[in-house]
């Protein structure tokens, strides 16, 4: 049986710049038709960065990762807590993804292979990253449409509930901003006979499935967000009749004195 190594994603960062990377990393290779990766060989094994925020480890040592991760860390912008995933992989005739596990060919087409594979689990991992921001973005405002349900009324300020809004278009920009790189990779337009690998490696991932459920729950986000709009424009409605109410009660106490008087 072919010996069994470890592959290790980790995402730590919105993005690094990889130009940085280079300085840090000057024996890094680049990739002819994909600008937003990078390729280091090290201790017989590979690493490959890309410029979203992830690196992908094969069959790399834990102090050589945690190395190559100080070296990225001053290269990130907006790090934030790390999230790792690991796989198994071997070599073998045919490349392959299936049940969480890989196959490579040792060939002159290597690079290629890890690029392909490694791209799917990278978008796959910060994928993850998006699914639990947006969660925790839920669950923290799930409290608005209960006391809808339960009272008739949202019991905030006008205040707390601008905080709110601003934290959802926040949110809802962050992944929008990123969503891009949830598509294919440009680098299959040049190299199409990955493609079949790359949607078993997405496939294997069940990113289809989950930009889907994402998105669905961008929607709730985005009614939530309605929502409180326009609670805050029947506020200000409520205000402006008072005034105007106001206004005209005072205008009759005025003509009723001036008429007796």
């Amino acid at each position: 049986m072919p010996a069994t190594m470890t592959c290790v994603s980790i995402t730590n960062a919105k993005r690094y710049e990889l130009d940085k990377v280079k300085t840090f990393l000057p024996e890094v290779q680049s990739f002819e038709h994909e600008r937003d990766a990078l390729l280091l060989e090290s201790e017989g094994g590979h690493i490959l960065i890309f410029g979203f925020g992830c690196a992908v480890f094969w069959d790399i040592s834990q102090a050589k990762r945690q190395d190559i991760l100080q070296k990225l860390a001053q290269c990130a912008s907006k790090p934030y807590e790390a999230l790792e995933e690991s796989c198994p992989y071997s070599y073998g005739k045919e490349s392959n993804v299936f049940n969480e596990a890989i196959t490579l060919v040792k060939d002159k087409s290597l690079n290629l292979q890890l690029l392909t594979i490694s791209y799917g689990i990278a978008q796959s991992l910060k994928l993850s990253v998006f699914e639990t921001d947006l969660m925790a973005m839920i669950k923290k405002t799930s409290h608005i449409p209960k006391s809808l349900q339960e009272k008739g009324k949202i019991s905030m300020s006008n205040k707390e509930i601008n905080k709110n809004i601003g934290s959802l278009i926040m949110a809802k920009h962050t992944i929008n901003l990123h969503s891009d790189m949830l598509d294919s990779p440009d680098f299959l337009w040049e190299n199409d006979k990955f493609t079949p690998l790359y949607h078993q490696t997405i496939n294997d991932q069940d990113l289809p499935t989950r930009v889907q459920v994402l998105n669905k729950r961008l929607d709730i986000v985005q009614d939530l967000f309605h929502v409180l709009g326009d609670e805050l424009k029947n506020r200000h409605s409520f205000i402006i009749e008072s005034i105007i109410v106001l206004l005209i009660a005072m205008e009759v106490v005025i003509s009723l004195v001036t008429h007796f008087m």
